[in-house]
């Protein structure tokens, strides 16, 4: 009938930060009058899904035929190149879906599945930019806001009639993840993507520029997100 006091020391790590991000699945939809692409199997809830499209003689508007239940992040638009990326949140429902954006003529599409340690819940667009029509557009964007480990970025580029394209990252200096050349081999549009999650060490600015198979019409757009998780 007597008892002790106890003490409960609770040594988990309970985790209350977005420490890590991977990219668990990603891919693309080849060319078509349509943009378009089906997101792949496993998503989870609490992912965060980037679209990127591209493509020329784009016959909608630049704000129209958003992928359903995505919001538009940046556009670079020209008279013959379009170029667009797009984020959502996944709820868990979204594999197998099948999405669509600009109509044109070889229209492409890429998904990627972006996943972090623990499910994101809210998305803030600290900096976007696009640039087109030049040779070698590069892209600066940011500023003075060290990162606390929740910053994504992410940079696309585009070229047209070409089968090369890849971003070329100089600043963050480390810590890159690249898709080089996506859509190549048919000699009519090809992108290249580059995404960080780059942590502490940080000071806020963002330094791409691109390789092109092409000189002329190429695209760059890219963002900085902030992730939240309550």
């Amino acid at each position: 009938a007597q008892s002790s006091d106890i003490t409960i020391n609770d040594t988990s790590s309970g985790t209350t930060e977005l420490t890590s991000m991977t990219v668990v699945t990603h891919t693309s939809g080849g060319d078509g009058t349509t943009a378009q692409v089906t997101a792949p199997g496993g998503i989870q809830a609490g992912d965060l899904l980037i679209i990127m499209e591209y493509g020329p003689d784009v016959t909608s508007n630049i704000d129209g035929q958003i992928p359903t239940g995505f919001t538009k992040i940046q556009d670079a638009e020209h008279a013959a190149v379009d170029q667009r990326i797009h984020y959502k949140i996944a709820t868990g429902s979204e594999s197998g879906t099948t999405y669509t954006g600009q109509t044109g003529s070889n229209e492409n599409m890429w998904i990627g599945v972006f996943r972090g340690n623990v499910a994101i819940t809210g998305v803030q667009i600290l900096a976007s930019l696009g640039v087109d029509n030049v040779t070698n557009p590069s892209i600066n964007m940011g500023a003075s806001n060290p990162s606390n480990g929740k910053q994504l970025i992410f940079v696309s580029n585009g070229t047209r009639s070409a089968s090369t394209c890849n971003v070329n990252p100089s600043d963050p200096s480390s810590g890159w993840t690249t898709y080089d050349h996506i859509e190549s081999g048919s000699g009519n549009e090809v992108q290249g993507i580059a995404w960080n999650f780059p942590g502490t060490s940080w000071d806020g600015v963002v330094n791409c520029s691109g390789s092109y198979g092409s000189s002329s019409r190429n695209t760059i757009v890219g963002c900085i997100l902030d992730l939240s998780i309550t």
